[in-house]
């Protein structure tokens, strides 16, 4: 029996462009320790979804509290790929207040990359 608790952020990623995503993607949404500057984010949790579908997409990420650190920074990230290629990403941070878990989804907005 598996005795570890995780705590749940629910997630959704968007992009505002009016535009449909052609065949399947992968769609990634991180919680990531940014707190330490001049090194790349601790990755604190994360999740892929393949899909064929369009925005929003749905996640529940789930991360162990016990990493969690009172004093540090935290962030979610987001990507959308497809056939290895990156077509959106996050440019703007995305805080995350651990301590005041909020009762409804966090929206991260992704942006179109330059040739995505």
């Amino acid at each position: 029996m598996n005795t570890e608790t995780h705590n749940c952020l629910e997630v959704e990623v968007l992009y505002l462009e009016r535009i449909a995503l052609i065949g399947e993607n992968l769609v990634t949404v991180s919680l990531n320790d940014v707190s330490l500057q001049d090194v790349p984010a601790l990755t604190m949790a994360s999740q892929t979804l393949r899909t064929d579908k369009n925005v929003p997409f749905a996640f529940t990420l789930r991360y162990d509290p016990s990493l969690i650190k009172d004093n540090h920074t935290y962030s979610l990230s987001a990507r959308i790929e497809h056939e290895g290629r990156l077509l959106y990403i996050n440019t703007s941070a995305y805080e995350v207040d651990l301590n005041n878990p909020s009762d409804t989804p966090l929206t991260v907005v992704v942006q179109r990359v330059a040739n995505g």
